[in-house]
């Protein structure tokens, strides 16, 4: 959880300060342009740093794409630039907050999550990792479990990441086609769902090309070719990306939010039309938001994405009310 009341954000290779007790508009400081001195192999169609992390050494580091083989490159953001560690790792293994990185292997029948610890650094402050370590697994895995298949996969924009909520529950999250339910949890050490949920379905949509249906439904339907993106965490808060490229002629850019119990909170967004959405991003709309961080600032919640519709900037979502919001139990007689 972050509690400083500036933090980092990046767009591409700029990084900024925001000053979240300001106005939006207002808030926004560039700090540095660490696109500077690289060469044209990082000049891609994503470009720009993922996943910085300051490790146990006290230096930060990131993830970037680069020309050649799929996956992305561990660079140190350091005084005088990005330095490159030449380590390359592969698509849908990321970094984590506490160092570690994490990858997942399927076999017939079976999903595993594994985790590889930071072991230490090098002379040169480069960092690695342990053995992968099991972290959570389902077996035996069934066609319409939200488990990462039948995706259009594409290299920073629907790769699995297996966050881990602050209440140990490894989230699952299927971005693709299949029928069945998109996201689910397995605590740590075990090997079966807790909670399965977001059913495939059809949406409700009015003469406006607005959704009414709120329900945290995954739709298949309407021409959409590509459909979820990624799952993020903070705390015990979950949240997803259905991007829905050419859905119903656009892009349906909805996010869905969750307990880490599987509880529903709520669906928002604005579908995005062409023609609706040629000179500027509109509030609450997002063309192709693709690359979504959630995070905590001062016990508020905030989603922040990309807009790849009219190249609109980082766009920053507010979800108010999380911090009242209590849980009520009672038994249930069998």
């Amino acid at each position: 959880m972050a509690s400083a009341a500036w933090l980092r954000v990046f767009d591409r290779f700029w990084e900024f300060s925001v000053d979240y007790s300001r106005p939006l508009k207002d808030s926004w400081r560039l700090v540095r342009n660490w696109k500077a001195g690289l060469d044209s192999s990082y000049v891609t169609d994503l470009e720009g740093l993922r996943q910085v992390m300051t490790l146990a050494n006290g230096h930060t580091y990131g993830l970037v794409p680069r020309n050649g083989p799929h996956g992305t490159e561990v660079v140190e953001l350091s005084a005088t630039g990005l330095r490159p560690t030449g380590t390359r790792l592969d698509f849908g293994v990321h970094l984590f907050p506490d160092g570690s990185v994490r990858e997942f292997r399927q076999r017939p029948n079976e999903v595993a999550v594994y985790t590889r610890k930071l072991s230490g650094f090098d002379a040169s402050d480069n960092p690695h990792w342990g053995a992968p370590e099991l972290l959570a697994s389902v077996s035996p895995v069934k066609p319409q479990d939200p488990y990462y298949h039948d995706v259009p996969m594409a290299d920073g924009v629907n790769e699995p990441t297996f966050p881990e909520t602050e209440s140990g529950i490894v989230v699952f999250f299927n971005p693709g086609k299949s029928r069945g339910m998109h996201l689910g949890g397995v605590r740590v050490g075990e090997d079966h769902w807790a909670w399965r949920t977001s059913h495939s379905g059809e949406w409700t949509v009015n003469s406006a090309g607005a959704i009414t249906s709120l329900d945290g439904t995954y739709e298949l339907g309407r021409g959409v070719q590509y459909l979820g993106n990624v799952v993020t965490v903070s705390g015990r808060d979950i949240i997803y990306g259905y991007h829905g490229e050419a859905w119903n002629g656009g892009q349906a850019d909805q996010w869905m939010h969750y307990r880490d119990d599987g509880l529903f909170i709520g669906q928002f967004g604005a579908p995005v039309y062409p023609e609706q959405n040629r000179t500027v991003a509109h509030a609450g709309a997002a063309g192709n938001a693709f690359n979504p961080e959630l995070v905590t600032v001062n016990h508020q919640l905030y989603l922040w994405h990309n807009d790849e519709g009219v190249h609109g900037g980082v766009h920053r979502w507010h979800i108010d009310g999380v911090s009242r919001m209590k849980t009520l139990e009672t038994e249930i007689e069998p």
